[in-house]
């Protein structure tokens, strides 16, 4: 893995005092070793990519209530939700906070874990055409993406039930990740202008904030 990832652990056990540390390794520790297992050794070109991304997370953050989340939430048009791909936890987390926002007139939801390519299947799905199985196998989830497509299935019955538009706004792996990210964001304005949507939730590899 990558040393920005060592580094960070280093960070949790300089905090040995906070009642939480314990718990915070742990978890810490069980998703360097999920996404170890799931991704091997990083290029070096990642680990730039990822040491960037905490160089610019280092920085004070201000905490707020769950209440604040949800209200921000609900009047916000641009969610930007990161994802931790291999900790099912987190797409439980996403589910959670979809589930709590009451206005979804003219949502979209934005995701990277479908290509582009994919977009096809993604409407055969919405229109009751195809199931999640079909979906599975026709997007190639297991080459293209590989984490758990339970933990995401259940976002995408969220969003059929409730008429929220699925986008997939994906390159191909073998792009770069820059190259992925301006690609992305991109896509999403497209189709927040096209669709003229209200609001926009975007589930996105926290790497990528």
């Amino acid at each position: 893995m990558s040393q920005s990832l060592s580094g960070q652990i280093r960070k949790i056990r300089k905090n040995e005092n906070d009642p939480s540390y314990s718990v915070r390794l742990a978890l810490f520790q069980n998703l360097f070793d999920q996404v170890h297992q799931l991704t091997g050794r990083n290029s070096k070109s990642f680990n730039q990519y990822e040491m960037e991304y905490y160089r610019d997370l280092d920085k004070s953050w201000k905490t707020i209530s769950n209440n604040q989340v949800l209200k921000s939430l609900e009047k916000s048009r641009l969610i930007f939700l990161g994802d931790f791909h291999a900790v099912s936890q987190s797409q439980r987390t996403h589910l959670r906070l979809l589930r709590s926002i009451k206005n979804l007139n003219r949502t979209g939801l934005f995701l990277e874990c479908f290509e582009v390519q994919s977009q096809i299947f993604l409407d055969q799905y919405f229109e009751g055409l195809i199931d999640l199985n079909d979906l599975f196998e026709k997007s190639k989830w297991k080459t293209n993406w590989g984490s758990d497509f339970d933990s995401y299935s259940r976002i995408l019955e969220w969003a059929k039930n409730n008429r929220v538009k699925i986008f997939a706004v994906n390159l191909k792996k073998d792009q770069s990740l820059r190259l992925r990210d301006i690609y992305s964001a991109k896509k999403i304005k497209y189709w927040i202008d096209k669709k003229k949507l209200q609001k926009a939730i975007v589930i996105f590899g926290d790497l990528h904030i």
